[in-house]
């Protein structure tokens, strides 16, 4: 069977020039693309290989020092640069320590069966156990990584390097048990499948990082939009949603109303004498009250309705499916919530009152005359004395007549 399989030498250069040719891929995607650390340790792992097989390729024409013993480290060193590599891409420190006592240790062998004792099985059983130590190392690696990084991507890489180390122990066995080697280049079926077995790791290793990193990059991609989206949408003080965001989402509601005929109410609130708080307290009092205030408003709030802050002192919440009725009354728990905090200044316990303006949707409205309403009711509570609430005083006579 040996004899009919593919020449173990041609076998070695067809993999240096698939990992030659991974190396121009990963090389190019490193100094073309947005990469992330790890992909230059990628790129000159699958360098690595091509010269460590380029090397082993020569044996019988160039000296056991270049085949044997610079092959072997190139073609081992591949998986701890992979490893290094790795490690770096999930955010882990550098274990150069592990990665030089397993090179150490390995090359010493290679070394004492090359001119020592001279015998190629042993040289293939270290070679087979340090790939064994990095490839476990590897799956390590991506099945340790954060979890918020955690992916099905990393998973599947991590169990490639499991099965390549799998993989290792069982050539290890099949060359002890099937194979009576006297050189490297014999023919024989075991060597054969495995050389095979490394050209198609080589090609699925280099796919994995590249997705690795373009998932990485669309996963940040996504998060910078998500952010922007935010500072967009965002008061910056506060962290409730700004004007624009507010009255986006009440044009949206509006629409909606109309279309369904679903009740829909606004309320305008304003804080009493905030200016007099900056006056007395400085302006950073004042910050923290409309912080203290935007987080009490955003815990009372229902989830579907919507709050903002639009301006100073002055917010703003729409009620989904709410009369002119239980929008009032949604408005006096506010009112009284605002009545009921207090505020640390120091020694000082700072009280608060606000002034609250609700308007019920008319199927006649566009937002402009919405808030109009609602804004002139604010102003006629502040009118009255502040810390109260004022409405359509005419929607809720109708209301009572009916």
């Amino acid at each position: 069977m040996s004899q009919v399989f593919i020449d173990i030498r041609t076998l070695s250069f067809v993999l240096m020039v698939v990992t030659g040719l991974m190396a121009g891929v990963m090389g190019i995607i490193w100094r073309t693309q947005k990469t992330y650390p790890g992909v230059g340790f990628w790129a000159l792992s699958n360098l690595s290989a091509a010269f460590g097989f380029l090397f082993i390729g020569l044996r019988g024409v160039a000296p056991d020092l270049v085949t044997v013993l610079l092959g072997n480290f190139l073609a081992i060193g591949t998986m701890a640069l992979a490893y290094g590599g790795n490690r770096s891409f999930v955010g882990l420190e550098d274990d150069h320590r592990t990665s030089f006592l397993v090179m150490a240790v390995t090359m010493a062998g290679i070394f004492a069966f090359t001119y020592i004792y001279p015998d190629i099985l042993p040289r293939i059983f270290i070679a087979s156990a340090a790939t064994f130590i990095f490839s476990m190392l590897s799956f390590r690696v991506f099945l340790s990584a954060p979890k918020q990084r955690r992916t099905i991507v990393y998973t599947l890489v991590g169990y490639s390097h499991l099965v390549f180390a799998l993989l290792m122990i069982v050539r290890t066995a099949a060359t002890f048990s099937y194979s009576r080697l006297d050189q490297f280049f014999q023919p024989a079926w075991i060597q054969a499948i495995f050389f095979m077995v490394f050209i198609v790791f080589a090609i699925i290793w280099t796919f994995n990082y590249v997705v690795l990193n373009n998932e990485r990059l669309h996963i940040d991609l996504r998060t910078a939009e998500a952010e922007l989206l935010k500072l967009a949408t965002t008061d910056h003080l506060t962290g409730i949603a700004n004007t624009r965001a507010f009255f986006d989402a009440a044009e949206t509601e509006i629409k909606r109303s109309r279309r369904h005929k679903i009740p829909l109410s606004l309320v305008l609130l304003d804080i009493d004498h905030f200016k007099r708080i900056n006056d007395t307290h400085g302006h950073a009092a004042g910050d923290r009250v409309l912080r203290e205030c935007s987080r009490l408003f955003s815990e009372i709030t229902r989830q579907n309705d919507a709050l903002g802050r639009i301006g100073g002192e002055e917010f703003a919440i729409l009620l989904t499916h709410t009369d002119l009725a239980r929008g009032r009354a949604v408005a006096e728990s506010f009112r009284k919530a605002v009545e009921e905090m207090r505020i640390e200044l120091g020694e000082e316990q700072l009280r608060l009152t606000a002034s609250f303006g609700v308007a019920a949707f008319r199927p006649s409205d566009t937002l402009e005359s919405f808030l109009q309403r609602a804004d002139k009711n604010l102003y006629r509570a502040k009118e009255l004395g502040r810390n109260r609430v004022a409405t359509d005083a005419g929607e809720e006579r109708l209301r009572l007549i009916s």
